[in-house]
């Protein structure tokens, strides 16, 4: 191809084409619907030009892994026409607020710097939040951005404070996971009715 592509962007391409970059041909990405991109999180990166993934017009599921994530890298993957599921793993943020404006199926956000729980807006089914075991960051519910069709929210290892306000926020809430995460006693049980998971054995219920 002519196009000049990012070093990473072309070593994960070579990858899966098992074809050198000069003989790949638009229909050879166009058979892409998966692809993960990875680097050593936090340490020094090679900067990785996002608009690489404008010509993956059938990419459904993308993993990014230890990159520094931009607002104009979030508006790229708002133009990706088939995108489905996303998932960042220790990447640091360099936005004030990440919007995927993209309806998903999942998305989650695995040991990230940079985002607090009121700068997302996202439109997902499904959403997953991973904080550090020993580390019990604060989530405030009451914080979060509405989302009309979220039906599956896991928020794992944090303290999460107004637990029984979730509902207002994600009034389709089916599954509820909180793994890991300390919560107050009294507002779980004011939310027993939906179907939730939260493993004592981790960590014990407490007042926050």
């Amino acid at each position: 191809m002519i196009q000049t592509f990012s070093e990473l962007f072309v070593s994960e391409i070579e990858k899966i084409t098992r074809k050198r970059i000069d003989e790949i041909e638009q229909k050879d990405l166009d058979a892409i619907n998966i692809i993960s991109f990875n680097q050593l999180p936090f340490k020094d990166k090679k900067r990785f030009n996002f608009s690489d993934l404008i010509f993956l017009k059938s990419l459904k599921a993308i993993t990014l892994s230890g990159f520094d994530i931009q607002k104009d890298d979030i508006e790229v993957l708002n133009m990706l026409p088939n995108i489905s599921f996303i998932q960042f793993d220790f990447c640091d943020f360099k936005c004030d607020t990440i919007s995927i404006e993209k309806s998903l199926d999942y998305i989650v956000f695995e040991v990230c710097n940079g985002i607090s729980i009121n700068s997302l807006y996202l439109n997902t089914k499904s959403l997953e939040i991973i904080g550090l075991e020993n580390d019990k960051k604060k989530i405030d519910v009451t914080e979060m951005n509405e989302n009309g069709e979220l039906k599956t929210l896991s928020i794992n290892n944090f303290a999460i404070k107004n637990i029984d306000s979730i509902l207002n926020k994600m009034p389709k809430l089916e599954l509820l996971n909180i793994d890991g995460s300390i919560v107050n006693s009294n507002d779980l049980k004011a939310i027993s009715f939906i179907n939730h998971s939260h493993k004592e054995k981790y960590v014990k219920t407490s007042t926050l």
